[in-house]
């Protein structure tokens, strides 16, 4: 970079031209762009809100029907082979989560 540059050079010109009207219709495209973008973003929240609405519904829905009293999973459990059964009491016998007193506290 030159060393001696000077302002008093260059002048009080301004170097650039813009076509006349230019920052009206500036403004326009702007504000229009702005309207645009917070029409999608609603379209798009208001999707996300009914997908999760119909998620809960849905969920809620299959919970309620899939509810199972404790008679039916014994009889489940009974249905087991003795091997079945046997692999799921050491299963749950060594599982450190089932038997941690930690968490309820």
């Amino acid at each position: 970079m030159k060393e001696d540059f000077s302002f008093e050079q260059v002048g009080k010109r301004m170097p650039y031209d813009v076509p006349e009207g230019f920052f009206n219709d500036l403004e326009t495209s702007v504000m229009a762009r702005i309207a645009s973008r917070r029409r999608a973003r609603l379209i798009w929240w208001s999707g996300a809100a009914a997908a999760v609405v119909a998620a809960v519904m849905l969920c809620a829905n299959i919970w309620h029907r899939d509810q199972t009293s404790l008679d039916s999973v014994v009889a489940a459990y009974e249905c087991l082979s003795n091997d079945d059964q046997e692999y799921l009491a050491q299963y749950y016998d060594s599982d450190f989560f089932f038997y941690d007193d930690s968490f309820d506290e």
